[in-house]
């Protein structure tokens, strides 16, 4: 996704490898787990408005531009989550440790 964020990878070669990679992960009995799953279910539906090959895009289709501002607006949200995640487990270990009774 990172790839995709920073034109390193077009939408089109992420989700072809994408697909790949998963299928093996499944067959390999790997399973992803939130938060990473969140993600992957909410960039995946992306790709489902994008079109792979551009003979097949229809109007309503994503961009290339339009799938990279929505994935670096994706990642966005997840680092903000994550950080706001670890945040409340700070806070909420330093107030069971500042409310310790000996």
């Amino acid at each position: 996704m990172r790839g995709v964020a920073a034109r390193r990878c077009t939408g089109a070669k992420f989700a072809v490898g994408r697909l790949d990679a998963r299928r093996r992960s499944w067959q390999q009995g790997e399973r992803v787990r939130d938060p990473l799953e969140a993600l992957l279910d909410r960039f995946l539906s992306l790709l489902e408005d994008y079109s792979i090959d551009p003979q097949f895009k229809e109007p309503e289709d994503l961009s290339d531009d339009e799938l990279k501002n929505a994935v670096i607006e994706l990642l966005r949200r997840h680092t903000v989550s994550q950080i706001s995640a670890r945040a409340r487990i700070s806070s909420i270990s330093a107030t069971a440790f500042t409310h310790r009774r000996d």
